[in-house]
């Protein structure tokens, strides 16, 4: 069925509800597998579906550092692709529980689980950017138009393609919106309405929108919505110089804005169904390193750095809670290399 916008668009501006929380750190057994994509120094994860399965970009050295796609399968073995044969620059941006892969090579692109790959644009796009795609096979991304206005669309598994523009805005440049696996819309985008103000959004598989904002003086980056409605990304704190710091929205609007421990800065880049965050911060204590971590639903950190990093970010969380990101190895030159980081169960304080 075609997703459809709705004729009369419902807006609702919350009154927020905020909470500056601070919590333990966790001391968990941690275990990690690190890959490198064939042929490249540069291995830089996108993605981890609840199977295992990751998606990524590689240079690959063997083609003058063309920027390629793949596919690392949850026992390991990798598929290196092209979103055609002429690409030059292909970047996938998600993948589904079913292996279905959604990306960028200047168009939009899908490619299913047996390699069969379909090429799509948005309506009069320039360009098209693909952010994400649900379990069911929706897609979700910005475009430019012929005039260079930046709009967002979503993309039905039959190719039906709805553009959509927050009230009174347009979207965030080279931020592309997250969707859940009913088809809710979360993103960031600037209000033309009030200065050009950036603000966050949810749209609902009708096509409805909730508008949000976070906390006075702030400005939300979208990173991630779950299959409940839990919002997350991360926001810019003018009260406190400029400071990135964390935030959950909960389904009921409720805002949840934190720090990772003894964190410069905190990037929130995922949120999975049980409300597990992760993402990656300064570590004030170790000369502003960039280390892992993930907050659970209870506000409790688990931090990590991956064997021999320099940096480490994670970027995406599946529901099983294994994380999946990139990092830059000391033992190999600063290599970019894959990882996966997992925790045990069994906590300890």
């Amino acid at each position: 069925m075609a997703i459809r916008l709705c004729n009369r668009t419902l807006v609702v501006l919350i009154g927020l509800s905020t909470v500056l929380l601070g919590h333990a750190t966790i001391a968990r057994a941690q275990s990690f597998t690190v890959f490198d994509a064939p042929n490249t120094n540069i291995t830089e994860v996108r993605m981890i579906n609840d199977r295992g399965d990751v998606v990524g970009v590689l240079f690959d050295s063997t083609q003058s550092n063309q920027v390629r796609g793949f596919v690392r399968e949850a026992k390991g073995s990798f598929i290196v692709f092209d979103a055609t044969p002429q690409a030059t620059d292909t970047e996938p941006a998600d993948i589904n529980a079913r292996g279905e892969v959604a990306g960028t090579y200047g168009r939009g692109f899908v490619r299913d689980a047996k390699g069969n790959i379909t090429v799509f644009d948005a309506p009069n796009a320039s360009t098209t950017f693909v952010s994400c795609i649900n379990a069911r096979g929706d897609i979700a991304g910005n475009f430019a138009d012929a005039g260079f206005r930046e709009h967002s669309f979503v993309r039905d598994p039959k190719g039906n393609i709805v553009v959509f523009d927050a009230p009174n805005g347009v979207p965030v440049s080279g931020f592309g919106p997250a969707i859940n696996a009913r088809g809710d819309i979360a993103g960031s985008f600037y209000d033309e309405s009030q200065g050009a103000r950036q603000r966050g959004y949810v749209r609902d598989w009708n096509g409805n929108f909730t508008i949000f904002d976070t906390p006075e003086n702030t400005f939300p980056w979208v990173s991630g919505i779950n299959a409940g409605g839990d919002v997350a990304g991360y926001l810019v704190d003018e009260r406190q110089g400029r400071k990135v710091r964390g935030f959950v929205r909960n389904r009921s609007g409720d805002i949840t804005v934190f720090d990772a421990p003894n964190a410069s800065n905190t990037f929130v880049t995922a949120i999975n169904a049980r409300g597990d965050v992760t993402g990656y911060f300064g570590d004030t204590t170790q000369a502003n390193k960039t280390r892992g971590f993930v907050r659970d639903i209870n506000g409790d950190f688990t931090l990590f750095d991956a064997p021999n990093a320099s940096s480490t970010v994670p970027i995406s969380i599946n529901d099983r809670g294994e994380v999946a990101g990139s990092f830059s190895d000391t033992s190999g030159g600063g290599k970019r290399r894959g990882f996966l980081f997992w925790r045990d169960g069994n906590a300890s304080e």
